[in-house]
C-alpha cells in the first residue's frame, strides 16, 4: 500500500502519451522534490475535468489570469492505476480535494479473506488544491459545461458546495472499483446541495421516495456498491446516497438485502426520537441499478470522525446516544468515519447495513462509555420502544427473531441501566476508521 498525501502542489496535470487509439492517459503531481504519476483512462480525466469545471461554477469568480498547464516530467513510471476518483470542496481553506483510489483486480473466485486483504492494501492519493489550480487543470472547453450527467433541471439549479463529506466505508467485504457505471456519470462531491432544496422532514421523505434519481458517481472507499445521487421532484433536489442491492456482496452471516438495514436503522431511531440517521427510503427497480436505500446526503467535514470528536466534551452525550443506538441495533461496524459531524454540530450515525442480527454481534469503537450508567432520557425512551412494541415501518424489514432481538436488548438496556464494556478487546471493526 502506498498513500500519497500532496496538501500544496505546485503542479498537478493530466496529460496522454502514444498513437491515437493506443494512447496513455497520466495524472501527475509534484510537491517539492516529491513527483506523483498515476496511470488512469480518457473517461475518468474527462469526467474530472467536466465536474470540476461545474464546481467551479458555483465559486465566486476568480481575478486574473489563470497560469498555462506544465508538459508532463518524464520518465512516465505510473506508480499506480486509478479505480476511482472524488472530489471535495473544502470552504474552510477555500481548496479542493482530489482523491484517487486505486484500481484492484478481485479474482472472480476469491474467498471472503482475500478480498478483504486486497481491499486493505489498495492505495489512494489525496490532492489539495487551490481554485486557480484546478481553473488550470480544466480544458477551455469545459470551462462552462455543466457537470458531467446532470439532468437540465439539476444542472440550472444553483448550488453552492460548503463542505466535504464523510469516506464511505459501507458494509460487507470489499469490492473492486465499480466497472458497470453509466458512461456519463460524474464524481463525488461533499455538500452539493440546492438554494431550491426543500424544506421539512415530510417534503425530504416525498423527494427521496418518489422523485427521479440521478447517478452522479461512485462514492470512494466503498466496500459495497455505493453512489452518490441527486434526487429530483418538481423544483426540489436532495443529495442522497444509494446502495443497490445487487451491488451487495453475499455474507455468510447476514442475508441478502442489506439496503433494507440501511432503512431499518432510520426507522429504529425515529422510533426511539432520536434524531441520529439520515432519513433513510427505500426504492425499488424505478431507481437506476434496481432496488435498494437512498439516505439523505450529510454535509461533512473529513477530517472528523469519533475518535477526534471524541475529544470534545460537548459531543459526548450525542456520542452516548449513538453507543447506546448501537446496542439497540446489534450495529456489528461502527466503525470511527461512521460517524459524522454537521455544521451545525450536529452527530450522524450512518453506514448501518450491517446491524439487527438475531445474535448478539456487536463491534465497535464506542467503548469510552463502558461502565458508565446510560442517561434517564435514554433509558426512557427505550423502555417506550418496549411497552409500545415496533413500529411497523420497522417490524416488517426484520424477521421475527430479530424483530424480538431488538426488544430484549432494550429491556436489557432498561434494566441493566449501564453501557457494557468487552473485556475480551475483540469487539472491535476492521479497519477501526
Amino acid at each position: 500500500m502506498s498513500d500519497i498525501e500532496l496538501d500544496e502542489p505546485e503542479v498537478f496535470v493530466a496529460g496522454t502519451r502514444g498513437e491515437p487509439g493506443a494512447r496513455v492517459f497520466y495524472l501527475q503531481a509534484r510537491q517539492g522534490q516529491r513527483l506523483v504519476t498515476l496511470r488512469l483512462e480518457k473517461q475518468q480525466v474527462a469526467a474530472l475535468a467536466e465536474y470540476l469545471a461545474g464546481l467551479l461554477a458555483d465559486l465566486p469568480p476568480l481575478e486574473g489570469d489563470v497560469p498555462a498547464q506544465p508538459d508532463l516530467v518524464e520518465p512516465l513510471v505510473p506508480e499506480w492505476a486509478v479505480g476511482s476518483l472524488a472530489v471535495a470542496y473544502q470552504e474552510r481553506d477555500d481548496r479542493l480535494l482530489i482523491v484517487a483510489e486505486e484500481l484492484v483486480s478481485v479474482p472472480e473466485d476469491a474467498d471472503e479473506a482475500t478480498v478483504e486483504l486486497l481491499a486493505e492494501t489498495a492505495s489512494t492519493a489525496r490532492f489539495q488544491l487551490t481554485r486557480r489550480q484546478v481553473a488550470a487543470f480544466i480544458p477551455p472547453r469545459s470551462a462552462s459545461s455543466p457537470p458531467a450527467g446532470r439532468c437540465a433541471r439539476c444542472a440550472a439549479a444553483p448550488s453552492t458546495p460548503t463542505a466535504t463529506s464523510a469516506p464511505a466505508t459501507t458494509d460487507g467485504a470489499a469490492m473492486e472499483p465499480d466497472t458497470t457505471p453509466p458512461a456519463d456519470d460524474g464524481l463525488p462531491v461533499g455538500g452539493d446541495q440546492h438554494a431550491d432544496a426543500p424544506t421539512g422532514e415530510d417534503r425530504f421523505h416525498a423527494v427521496l421516495a418518489t422523485g427521479a434519481i440521478e447517478l452522479r458517481g461512485r462514492m470512494p472507499w466503498s466496500s459495497n456498491a455505493t453512489f452518490l445521487v441527486e434526487v429530483c421532484l418538481d423544483e426540489d433536489v436532495v443529495a442522497a446516497v444509494y446502495k443497490p442491492h445487487r451491488g451487495e456482496r453475499p455474507l455468510w452471516d447476514f442475508p441478502s438485502g442489506l439496503f433494507q438495514r440501511e432503512v431499518a436503522a432510520y426507522e429504529l431511531a425515529a422510533a426511539l426520537g432520536w434524531d441520529l440517521v439520515p432519513l433513510t427510503v427505500a426504492r425499488g427497480e424505478d431507481a437506476p441499478l434496481g432496488e435498494g436505500s437512498l439516505q439523505r446526503f450529510v454535509e461533512a467535514d473529513v477530517s472528523q470522525h469519533y475518535f477526534t470528536l471524541f475529544e470534545d466534551d460537548a459531543t459526548h452525550d450525542q456520542l452516548r446516544r449513538i453507543c447506546a443506538f448501537d446496542l439497540l441495533a446489534n450495529n456489528t461496524d461502527r466503525k470511527s468515519g461512521h460517524v459524522l459531524v454537521d455544521g451545525a454540530g450536529h452527530l450522524w450515525a450512518i453506514d448501518n447495513g450491517l446491524s439487527f442480527h438475531a445474535e448478539f454481534k456487536l463491534r465497535t469503537v464506542i467503548w469510552e462509555f463502558a461502565g458508565e450508567p446510560v442517561p434517564d432520557h435514554l433509558r426512557r425512551d427505550a423502555a417506550r420502544l418496549v411497552d409500545r412494541g415496533l413500529p411497523d415501518p420497522l417490524a416488517r424489514l426484520l424477521d421475527p427473531f430479530e424483530r424480538d432481538a431488538v426488544l430484549a436488548r432494550a429491556r436489557a438496556l432498561v434494566d441493566e441501566g449501564v453501557f457494557p464494556a468487552d473485556p475480551t478487546g475483540r469487539r472491535y471493526p476492521w479497519p477501526l476508521v
